[in-house]
């Protein structure tokens, strides 16, 4: 895991600047090393280092046969693709996953991308054309500024900022309405949008060419994956021991490190799976740390394990580690400070944070990267499972599937003057209808198929989005079995029938319920624990009746501070409120309003 910077500029003495600051701010992607390359073609590649495959060599940027290369993430099949290169002559003087990628860009060209089995974003120039590539589920981001003759590309928005105050001094950060429509109403930005006007994310499944003809830029976009559905006649027990084959190797494949690796378990069905598969795996891999994280309130531990409550995972992670052989290691502070992590988030993400249980996730994660740098993570197990929609009702129209009732709620939170309700339906719908429109007719009018598809692409991008920004602030690389393109392929293609069923994740549930303790592996789903006290919301609520009074917030300029002020300036209207909403919601539009006023101090946002 890395973080990769790229600028294509005439200004070459304001483009060096640009670079250092930029890599500056991704030092926490990299901290072993930090280094930069001009190619022929003028393009300033960038480039720090968390090492974990071949910490000795592997150095970045990498030389192709005829460019360079700036590569952020993993190839988990790297063995296997090195010695099919080895096979067509290619010659390795290291041992890691960058080597392989260069020969196999040397080899395959573009043809390369489906080949590889990973989470990656990676920039290469090579003969003048300069690649920007994303896999296929946007694990790992990667962003791009640009006017008619510069660009920037790097890991995190923030780098791309730092770097414009140099090439660009005069450049004034600005809220983008359609990043910010997109986490209120899918929880992060959905590429290509981000919170940040003209800073763009390039497309999970994608890659951009830009060339340079003349002095003007130009751009064109591929796609190089998508989810297609083939739909195949195969009994339960048939699938779900495919399944579990595939889910053992995309574990397997992941627990390739140099420096070793552990397991966030919560106790749930996802990670507990996982846990289980690495403890079998370590008979045979000592590079496995045996240590699991979890949090949790101990104090809650004993509760009605089958309800929606916090705390109730940790007995069951208890067992799970106790049974696949590994150390449990428990963060219990859950309340502390809840205002100040929420600032923190905010600039960690550079996005506004939107789901309360985001804070006991980043405090798990500032622990797991005193001792960790690789971790594997159960997230996108609910989506290609169906854990949320696997009863939802299909017999509505697909255009329902956005709602225009939701969107013209809005009309309740934001200024007229910022995006009245029918700017707010009008951009929300034409954002997806765009980001739908070139799906097969098997897909876009089938509406189980197109449900699933709505789960990988709509609600994933904030569980991605969330993970690695959380991590990387640590220096962590986390990990998702549950994205292996081939597992995520053989479920989305499976009968709808098996699919779609009254047990919320059934096919992963009969995949291992003979193998693994059955009780943990068919209790009913729980949420990741967040502060829920009436101390801690109590602390968000004033800090939000602060934000709202502060005419110099950017809050001020977005939200209708007025029907708001009428909600939080009391705390008995307030509880009033929350019984009405409930707790979840309210904690969420409370972090997001709070993250917002962060994000415009911290980097002079305005509309």
């Amino acid at each position: 895991m890395c973080g990769i910077v790229a600028i294509w500029s005439s200004e070459r003495d304001s483009a060096g600047y640009a670079m250092k600051a930029a890599l500056s701010e991704l030092s926490h992607r990299g901290p072993d090393a930090s280094n930069m390359r001009w190619t022929e073609s003028g393009v300033l590649l960038g480039h720090t280092r968390l090492a974990i495959q071949d910490p000795e060599n592997g150095s970045q940027p990498a030389a192709l046969d005829d460019g360079y290369l700036a590569f952020n993430g993993e190839i988990y099949n790297y063995p296997e693709l090195r010695q099919e290169l080895r096979a067509c002559g290619a010659r390795f003087h290291e041992h890691g996953d960058t080597e392989v990628l260069a020969r196999a860009l040397d080899q395959w060209g573009d043809a390369a991308f489906t080949r590889l089995n990973g989470d990656f974003a990676f920039v290469y120039e090579a003969h003048g054309i300069l690649r920007l590539v994303r896999d296929r589920f946007g694990v790992k981001p990667l962003y791009y500024w640009s006017d008619a003759s510069d660009l920037v590309v790097a890991s995190e928005p923030k780098a791309i900022l730092a770097a414009l105050k140099h090439l660009h001094p005069t450049f004034t950060p600005r809220l983008d309405k359609d990043g910010l429509l997109d986490c209120t109403l899918y929880g992060a930005t959905v590429a290509p949008n981000s919170l940040f006007q003209d800073i763009r994310a390039v497309r999970p499944g994608t890659y951009l060419q830009v060339r340079r003809p003349g002095s003007a830029l130009t751009f064109s976009e591929s796609r190089y994956w998508d989810l297609t559905h083939d739909s195949t006649d195969v009994c339960a027990d048939t699938l779900a021991e495919e399944v579990r084959r595939t889910l053992i190797d995309a574990v397997r494949i992941r627990l390739r490190s140099d420096v070793g690796s552990a397991l966030m378990l919560s106790g749930g069905l996802d990670s507990s799976v996982i846990t289980y598969i690495a403890g079998e795996e370590a008979a045979t891999n000592q590079t496995i740390h045996r240590r699991a994280y979890s949090i949790g309130d101990p104090a809650k531990a004993d509760d009605s394990a089958g309800t929606f409550i916090s705390g109730s995972d940790l007995e069951f992670a208890r067992i799970v580690a106790d049974e696949s052989g590994h150390e449990l290691i428990v963060n219990t502070e859950l309340a502390d400070d809840p205002v100040g992590w929420v600032r923190r988030l905010a600039g960690i993400r550079d996005s506004v944070v939107t789901i309360g249980c985001e804070i006991g996730q980043c405090k798990l994660l500032s622990q797991i990267g005193e001792r960790e740098r690789v971790i594997l993570s159960g997230e996108g197990a609910d989506e290609v499972f169906l854990g949320y929609f696997m009863q939802t009702e299909t017999s509505r129209p697909v255009d329902h599937y956005y709602s225009a009732k939701a969107s013209r709620l809005l009309q309740l939170l934001f200024r007229r003057d910022f995006m009245g309700s029918a700017e707010a339906h009008r951009r929300g719908a034409a954002a997806f209808r765009s980001r739908t429109a070139h799906l097969a007719d098997n897909i876009r009018y089938d509406r189980h198929n197109f449900i699933h598809y709505l789960q990988l692409r709509f609600t994933l991008p904030y569980m991605l989005d969330r993970l690695d920004t959380m991590a990387m602030a640590y220096s962590v690389e986390a990990r998702v079995p549950y994205l292996d393109h081939r597992l995520v392929e053989l479920v989305f293609n499976a009968p709808v029938g098996l699919r779609f069923t009254a047990n919320e994740k059934q096919l992963l549930r009969q995949a291992f319920e003979a193998r693994y303790n059955a009780t943990v592996i068919n209790r009913k789903k729980s949420v990741f624990p967040y502060g829920e006290s009436n101390e801690y919301l109590e602390k968000l609520r004033v800090e939000v009746n602060n934000v709202l009074g502060d005419k110099s917030s950017i809050v001020q300029q977005v939200y209708n501070t007025t029907i708001l002020r009428s909600v939080f300036a009391g705390s008995r209207r307030f509880r009033a409120v929350m019984r009405i909403a409930g707790r979840f919601y309210l904690l969420a539009f409370m972090c997001q309003l709070i993250s917002l006023d962060e994000l415009g101090r911290i980097h002079g946002l305005r509309v």
